[in-house]
């Protein structure tokens, strides 16, 4: 299962996009302590001095900018330029060491193994090795540094388990809705084969039987097999089509059970409840839409909230067919954005005049309701 799957051979997704985009640069906020001691304390302070400051200041945001949008081995020479730009840094000023931490927290979610352990070591002793060349080690700034380095790492450390949490969740899902695909491919197979596999023996019988009554002069009683034949044929037609419909009417069902498994399998406690679905012939249209909704619905409490519990209510309420979605996920309340899923919800019922209400409540809801006529 996907959950047996080596950390060793995923790719991490880069800091600087999805969710951990925006932490990633707010955090930046807290290199502008890199400043404090150049304005403070400091009356000897000259313009090259200053200028130089600025300038290494300026090629750590570009290297950590470059660091976060890289991921894999491409994050290595970045991760490199940045505690050299910590060096520099430190080298003309002592607050320089807080910035060390920015890159121990990427040797924390990008590092495995011995070559993360080998990694935050170096970066120590570059912090130690860049303030020997002052005549007073400052205290003050390295033991405050050291500990804020440590803590970022191990902060690192806990993005990098969530993002192998998210990896495998969506991994499992993917894979048990190809292995629920190739099992309903095999269900419609069997359940056709033996709806007209037996019929259509029949007819090659009576229609070979026909030519040769025909051949001998036999016309009555060929007339006979024809006219069995023609009733034969009309009767696996109608068979079949109601299979068909029967497929269709199941079909939203059968989605929402699916999508239930796949909650269940990223241990999340699912309540599905459903009324009237398979006794109403839905349009095949809507049905159509709403399982793409109700799949984008559940897609995006996999990939964007950390719920432990879910709930999929379907049901038929005079003309009108309502669907409710919902998490109780922390990371649900965030306000409504495009690019999550949720525009293309809407834009799906659009196309079905149905209407999309989002609620955050301890959680995200959503209120899916189309008129049936």
């Amino acid at each position: 299962m996907a959950n047996t799957i080596p950390n060793s051979n995923i790719s991490l997704p880069a800091l600087g996009r999805g969710e951990r985009k925006k932490w990633s640069f707010i955090s930046l906020v807290f290199s502008f302590f890199y400043f404090v001691p150049l304005f403070i304390g400091s009356n000897t302070l000259s313009t090259n001095h200053l200028i130089a400051s600025i300038g290494i200041y300026v090629s750590f945001i570009v290297f950590y900018i470059w660091a976060v949008f890289a991921s894999g081995t491409a994050v290595i020479l970045p991760i490199i330029c940045l505690v050299l730009a910590c060096i520099g840094g430190t080298l003309l000023n002592f607050a320089g060491l807080f910035l060390f931490g920015f890159a121990t927290f990427l040797i924390g979610y990008h590092g495995g193994g011995w070559v993360r352990a080998i990694s935050l070591l170096i970066v120590l002793s570059a912090m130690v090795a860049s303030v020997m060349h002052y005549q007073t080690v400052d205290l003050r700034y390295l033991i405050p540094s050291v500990f804020a380095c440590l803590a970022l790492f191990a902060f690192g450390l806990l993005e990098r388990k969530e993002a192998f949490i998210e990896i495998h969740k969506q991994h499992a899902a993917n894979e048990l809705a190809q292995v629920s695909a190739i099992a309903e491919r095999e269900r419609i197979g069997r359940d056709l084969h033996d709806l007209v596999g037996h019929t259509l023996s029949t007819i090659a019988l009576k229609a070979e039987l026909a030519e040769k009554l025909l051949q001998h002069d036999r016309t009555d009683e060929a007339k006979t097999q024809l006219a069995e034949l023609s009733a034969v044929s009309r009767d696996v037609l109608s068979d079949v089509r109601r299979a068909v419909s029967g497929m269709k009417k199941l079909s939203l069902q059968s989605e929402l059970q699916t999508l239930t498994k796949l909650l269940e399998n990223a241990n999340i406690e699912v309540a599905l409840t459903t009324n009237k679905l398979s006794e109403v012939d839905l349009p095949v249209n809507i049905e159509l839409q709403m399982a793409f909704v109700a799949k984008e619905a559940v897609t995006n409490i996999l990939r964007h909230s950390d719920a432990s519990k879910a709930y999929i209510e379907a049901y038929i309420d005079g003309d009108i067919m309502n669907m409710r979605i919902g998490d109780n996920g922390s990371k649900s309340n965030m306000p409504y954005k495009a690019g999550n899923g949720l525009t293309g919800m809407q834009e799906r019922l659009e196309m079905i005049d149905g209407t999309l209400l989002i609620k955050h409540d301890k959680g995200m809801h959503l209120e899916i309701s189309v008129a049936l006529s």
